[in-house]
């Protein structure tokens, strides 16, 4: 209990941190606004829930076996545990992939958005990331964003409504939601 305390008091100061223009001075990947979509994107739960990859709580974070979250979970603490999981998993894998392309911030929140969805291998093995690498053009990006579009082997139309948001952020910067 005492763990999330602490982690609820830190996301004051990781959350900021996680937060920047395009990658670069602050270290920082993912814009207010890409945090904001993210969160509406993900939805806040208070309670832990099934997601296909296993338990979840606050806004999608998977409960790794052994780790205590209280329940129900508070919006900090929810928060906290975000800015953690951002910076300690999906922005590094983001960057590792991308970061020395020099894409502007709407690409580097649409892409977090994407690893934060489908997981840190699935995303850096992806043809998005193929594709993005080798300068495809902004339709073949797109047909291949579209392909993960699937929970468990089985189509979802609301992660395939999701695929489309992040495609808008991508190639044209259109946050939606008013984010």
């Amino acid at each position: 209990m005492w763990e999330l305390a602490l982690l609820a008091v830190l996301g004051a100061v990781v959350l900021p941190s996680i937060l920047g223009g395009p990658a670069g001075a602050s270290g920082g990947l993912l814009s207010s606004r890409g945090l904001a979509w993210l969160k509406k994107e993900e939805g806040f739960r208070a309670n832990r829930y099934w997601d296909f990859a296993g338990y979840s709580t606050g806004y999608g974070h998977l409960i790794e076996p052994g780790e205590y979250v209280p329940e129900p979970i508070s919006e900090p603490q929810a928060a906290a545990l975000l800015a953690a999981d951002v910076q300690g998993e999906y922005a590094p894998a983001v960057l590792e992939k991308v970061g020395d392309l020099g894409l502007p911030q709407h690409k580097l929140d649409a892409l977090l958005l994407l690893c934060y969805n489908i997981g840190t291998g699935g995303f850096k093995g992806s043809t998005v990331v193929k594709r993005i690498r080798n300068g495809a053009p902004s339709a073949d990006v797109a047909e291949a964003w579209r392909r993960w579009n699937k929970a468990g082997g089985v189509y979802h139309a609301g992660l395939a409504a999701r695929r489309e948001r992040e495609i808008s952020v991508f190639i044209n910067g259109s946050y939606p939601w008013g984010c």
